[in-house]
């Protein structure tokens, strides 16, 4: 009974044994086949990547995704019967070992992996560590179009008050922020939310580039000349050039530093004073009395008067003046800040300059 048992299990091993062997033996053949087919396509891509380079008018070689040469390598072994879904690391290498003078790329996670020509990677490589000169051009050319842009949409400023918050409205945002980066670096604002309010030397080179800039030159104008627009006109330029002509009265200092560009020219000077000096005469007019338009109302005031008598030596003098000088002094106590005699003028917010 035992060995009728063996005899059956004999041959039912003999039997699967052999279909084992014939299933290894169709396999390994189909496997070589499948290589075989593989190596037939893999040198069908490298042809088609040498033609499509071949065929490129621009000065680079193309670019190709890794992507769709597995697509196309995949599509090929379907169209020969056999079934393929590469690994993209597997065929990247395999590629590569076909192809020594290709390179892969890799962008960055997430991104598609790119096959150049290491040719293109060296070029590349050293046209990086040079300066795009034309690229930079493009960038500067676009921050100054927006500059300019909010510039000339920008309302007229105030210049007769030289606090902080009306230099800080004369002029755009956007220009006070490329000022601050070229100044203290893009790295300027962390950290420093209100610092564009009190930083000084980004406000005066921003009110002076406000001051200068031009629509469009006019045709014939030598490099020497200079038009400013009195709508342009910011606190900075105006107040230097008042601060100068009440300190030294020196015109050709006001028309040197008008030349650089840092002040408003001597005639505009005149004329601001002129206006100045009208007003002061109207309120004298209208008040039916001749007082300085920064005395105080309600402060202790004492005054001195003395002789002015200009008595000319000279034997070809046919007159003399005499008059009498007054001088006011007001003696305010702490904490009494007084009231203005006239609104026209205000010592503390107005700029003191006459």
């Amino acid at each position: 009974m035992c060995i009728a048992y063996v005899k059956i299990f004999l041959l039912h091993f003999g039997f699967f044994f052999s279909a084992f062997v014939a299933s290894q033996k169709r396999q390994s053949e189909n496997k070589n086949d499948s290589y075989q087919m593989g190596e037939y396509v893999m040198a069908g891509i490298a042809s088609y990547i040498d033609t499509v380079k071949d065929a490129s008018t621009s000065e680079t070689s193309p670019v190709f995704k890794l992507t769709d040469l597995m697509a196309m390598y995949d599509e090929g072994m379907r169209e020969f019967g056999f079934y393929s879904n590469s690994h993209t690391t597997r065929f990247k290498e395999r590629l590569l070992d076909t192809c020594p003078y290709l390179e892969a790329c890799g962008v960055g996670r997430g991104q598609p992996t790119l096959i150049v020509f290491r040719a293109d990677m060296e070029i590349a490589v050293r046209k990086s560590t040079l300066r795009n000169y034309q690229a930079e051009g493009a960038e500067m050319s676009s921050v100054a179009n927006i500059v300019r842009k909010d510039l000339f949409e920008h309302p007229q400023c105030n210049w007769q008050e030289m606090t902080t918050e009306k230099q800080s409205t004369s002029v755009p945002n956007s220009l006070k922020a490329l000022v601050r980066m070229l100044l203290r670096g893009p790295r300027g604002f962390q950290g420093q939310e209100d610092s564009m309010e009190v930083d000084q030397a980004v406000l005066t080179i921003s009110q002076l580039i406000a001051f200068n800039v031009v629509n469009k030159r006019k045709e014939g104008a030598g490099t020497d000349i200079f038009h400013h627009s009195r709508s342009r006109e910011t606190p900075v330029p105006v107040y230097l050039a008042l601060k100068i002509y009440n300190e030294t009265r020196n015109k050709k200092l006001i028309q040197f530093t008008n030349k650089l560009g840092m002040t408003i020219s001597y005639d505009r000077v005149k004329g601001i004073v002129r206006d100045k000096a009208n007003e002061v005469c109207d309120m004298y007019h209208s008040d039916r009395a001749v007082c300085p338009p920064s005395l105080l109302k309600c402060i202790f005031t004492s005054a001195a008067a003395d002789n002015i008598d200009h008595n000319l030596s000279s034997s070809t003098a046919v007159g003399s003046f005499h008059g009498t000088a007054l001088s006011l002094v007001q003696h305010p106590l702490p904490g009494e800040d007084g009231k203005l005699l006239n609104a026209l003028f205000h010592p503390k917010k107005n700029m003191r300059l006459w």
